[in-house]
């Protein structure tokens, strides 16, 4: 009689060949791979670069301007002379103008009212104030966040001109 066939035994379905090709997965996979590696790429490069600023942002100053002067209305011509005239790096935040109706200031003086002697030194600079016209004087409840407080004399109109001058200039 003729050969004998050798018999299989299966317990699982044979599958049918797919064709060979791109699936959708196998895309998808591929794309976020290469996402991944640009992100890790660009995070890895902006470690190394150090930040180059090339422009100074500028600095808010909160001052309280008492006029002394006996002149009404002095403490509106410095709050707009302030407000005009702001530096590159300095800007005049007024947040308080009192007249004082009784009392005569003969020289204006500068208090500084948050300790920071650098800044305190640009305003006199900016306002033509002599240095010994400049005090440190903490508030024990700075309660307006106070940076200066500006106590506005007779001579108010003389540090003006000063300041008008040196800001043309």
């Amino acid at each position: 009689m003729g050969k004998k066939l050798k018999k299989e035994y299966r317990f699982y379905k044979k599958r049918p060949k797919r064709k060979r090709g791109a699936s959708f997965s196998g895309i998808l996979i591929t794309l976020l791979g290469i996402f991944v590696f640009v992100y890790g790429f660009s995070f890895v490069k902006r470690l190394g670069q150090k930040e180059i600023k090339t422009e100074i942002e500028p600095k808010d100053i909160r001052i309280q301007i008492l006029n002394g002067s006996g002149i009404k209305g002095a403490c509106r011509k410095v709050s707009e002379f302030l407000n005009e005239n702001r530096s590159k790096n300095l800007v005049f935040y007024v947040v308080n103008e009192v007249d004082f109706s009784d009392s005569f200031v003969f020289q204006t003086i500068l208090l500084d009212r948050s300790g920071n002697k650098e800044l305190i030194g640009q305003i006199a600079e900016i306002l033509g104030l002599k240095k010994n016209n400049v005090f440190f004087k903490p508030l024990k409840d700075n309660f307006l966040d106070l940076d200066a407080t500006l106590v506005l004399g007779s001579d108010f109109k003389k540090i003006l001109k000063k300041a008008e001058g040196k800001m043309e200039n």
